[in-house]
């Protein structure tokens, strides 16, 4: 049996010391979520009937990627940060001394007396890690153009590469944790605690409003994977329904090119009738 010891320090320096990862994730996340934003533009403003055939699921593809692109940059932001200030709030707890550090292991003391923070902070910054990494995976693809046919080869190391961290990294989390066999029961958990948080005693209504915001989130994000500059693209009909507008704005220049080449035609002929008309005054007067 390990001996009863004091663990407040050790837990105050677990703590601190998850600040620092997700505060360097943090940063790096903060620019990289306004970032492929010309991409997307330029990509959703393809026009002509050769170029849009031609590069059409190539497109539809980049613009899934940059969105999925957003939508981890986004995690991985959001809950870096929240990693931060939980982790803060838990070692400001911890110095009052209002908790008693006697345990067999800094493990135990800390899930005895900071559960909620504990895992919270640990999972927080493992999801948002995980995130950074798919994001800096689908940004190579993109940002080096990988998606092109020529450079397939390039594409299938890069993603073998960086699928092969990620497996080995989310296998070597599982192994550690201890409350839970893998992340995604994990994840469970971290919802229950929240919940129990927000509807426990005494209640709490912005940790109630979050958890709303959070789900809303959710809900709302599932289906701008599958929409491209506004549109199902899995939808055929919708599809169809985009190229009728797009022959329609075609056609619809086509009248517009059609109408200005007849007012310049009418101002020419308007021009040679004055011309003409000085002319024959000119000759009237000199008679």
């Amino acid at each position: 049996v390990p001996p009863m010891q004091d663990y407040s320090s050790a837990a105050v320096a677990f703590f601190t010391s998850i600040r620092v990862p997700s505060a360097l994730v943090a940063g790096s996340q903060l620019g990289s979520l306004f970032s492929l934003v010309r991409l997307l533009n330029a990509s959703n403003n393809t026009s002509g009937d050769d170029n849009k055939k031609r590069h059409q699921s190539q497109n539809t593809t980049r613009d899934w990627l940059i969105r999925l692109y957003h939508l981890f940059s986004l995690t991985a932001l959001v809950l870096s940060i929240n990693a931060i200030v939980t982790a803060t709030a838990a070692a400001t707890k911890l110095l009052m001394g209002s908790h008693d550090g006697v345990a067999e292991s800094a493990y135990q003391f800390i899930n005895r007396e900071l559960r909620y923070e504990f895992i919270l902070t640990r999972w927080s910054f493992l999801t948002s890690l995980l995130s950074f990494l798919a994001g800096i995976t689908i940004r190579a693809l993109l940002e080096f153009n990988l998606l092109d046919e020529k450079r397939r080869k390039a594409a299938v190391v890069v993603a073998s590469s960086m699928a092969g961290l990620f497996c080995h990294l989310l296998s070597f989390v599982n192994s550690t944790l201890i409350s839970a066999p893998n992340l995604f029961v994990m994840t469970l958990q971290v919802v229950k605690l929240m919940v129990a948080n927000a509807f426990g005693s005494p209640r709490r209504p912005l940790e109630m409003a979050s958890l709303v915001c959070f789900a809303y989130s959710f809900y709302r994000a599932i289906p701008l994977l599958s929409t491209i500059g506004g549109t199902i693209s899995t939808s055929p009909d919708l599809m169809a329904s985009d190229e009728r507008v797009s022959t329609c704005r075609e056609t619809k220049d086509v009248d517009d090119t059609r109408s200005v080449l007849e007012a310049e035609e009418r101002n020419a002929v308007g021009d040679e009738v004055a011309i003409e008309a000085e002319q024959a005054a000119a000759e009237e007067n000199a008679l």
